[in-house]
Parts: structure tokens; sequence; C-alpha cells
């Protein structure tokens, strides 16, 4: 019996350390919406796959549906987006908004359902990596998370600003989101 290889872009949300050189990804796909997947001794100084399974990394990613869970089989860098890199590395405080906003997509999505939540999470990705101004950077972090909460149905569309650049603007749509995650019960 033959499975088919899904090879799909991704960004690792999380990951967990079960066994002694396996690791677990919650990854966040193109395709397949949120995988939880098992990177066979992926944690080995052997392995090919060590350097590109880190945590909030944008990689290209092959899966293979097994019967019980996903596998990863093969991975690279995602040719558009190195974190790794000076022009697109995030650091210090974009990376730690970049942070909360993968936590909140692992936290309020359901695994194997396909939500597009990928473009919204990459974009953001980009933005937080060409923002230096704090100021901006929470405007790129709560404009992200108010598109994940319109996407899941959340929010309203009508609810997003075209931009948060005022204080009027972001305190609204703090307000809004705030509002919508209280509703949610989550």
């Amino acid at each position: 019996m033959s499975h088919s290889v899904y090879t799909t872009d991704a960004i690792v949300l999380h990951r967990a350390t079960p066994g002694e050189a396996d690791t677990v990804l919650w990854l966040l796909t193109q395709d397949l919406g949120l995988v939880i997947a098992k990177a066979q001794s992926a944690r080995k100084e052997v392995s090919k796959m060590r350097s590109h399974l880190q945590t909030l990394s944008v990689l290209r990613v092959s899966l293979v549906r097994g019967r019980y869970q996903w596998r990863v089989t093969g991975t690279e860098l995602h040719a558009g987006v190195l974190l790794g890199s000076s022009s697109s590395s995030l650091c210090g405080e974009a990376a730690a908004a970049f942070a909360r906003v993968a936590s909140f997509v692992r936290r309020m999505t359901v695994v194997d359902r396909s939500v597009n939540l990928y473009d919204i999470v990459l974009k953001a990705h980009v933005e937080l990596s060409a923002t230096v101004d704090s100021t901006d950077i929470v405007a790129v972090e709560l404009m992200a998370i108010a598109k994940i909460l319109v996407e899941l149905g959340y929010l309203d569309q009508a609810a997003l600003p075209t931009r948060v650049d005022s204080i009027s603007s972001k305190n609204k749509l703090t307000a809004d989101v705030n509002k919508a995650l209280n509703e949610s019960h989550l």
C-alpha cells in the first residue's frame, strides 16, 4: 500500500520532544490547515531536518498521512522567508510578537480542519520582519489576531480597519478583539 506525499508550505508553531530523538510539530500548513506531525529521529546530530524544524521557522514540508498521525518525510527552508537571513529575520520584540500570534493560532484552531490562516500568519511574519518601531509591532500583531478571528468567524469583517495607525483605532480594535474572545469562551 502506497501513501500519498503532501508537499506544502508550513510554519512551525510549536514543537515538543516526547522521546530521545523524535519531535512532534504543530504545523500551520498552506494546504492542510493545522497539522500535528511526528518527525522521526529529527533531533539526532545526523538528521538533515534538524536545522529546519525550529519553532517559528517557515519551510516547505513533505508529509505522509499514517494510520494515526502525520509524519514528516522531508523539509527545506522556504525560499522567500529565511529566518536566518539579515533582510527578513525576526529579533527581539518582533520575534516575541510573532510567537504570540503563533501561540494564538495554535490555541484557537482545530487540528486537521482546513482553515486558511497560513497567508495571514505569513504576512504578519513578513510585516514584523520589516518593522522596528514598537508601536508598529503592536499594530501588526493586533491586526493579525483580528484577521485570524475574522477568518475563524469570531469577529465581523466590518470591525477591521484598513490601518491601525491612530490610538483611537487601536483602542477600538483592541476592544473588538477582546469582546470576540470573551464571546468565544475559549
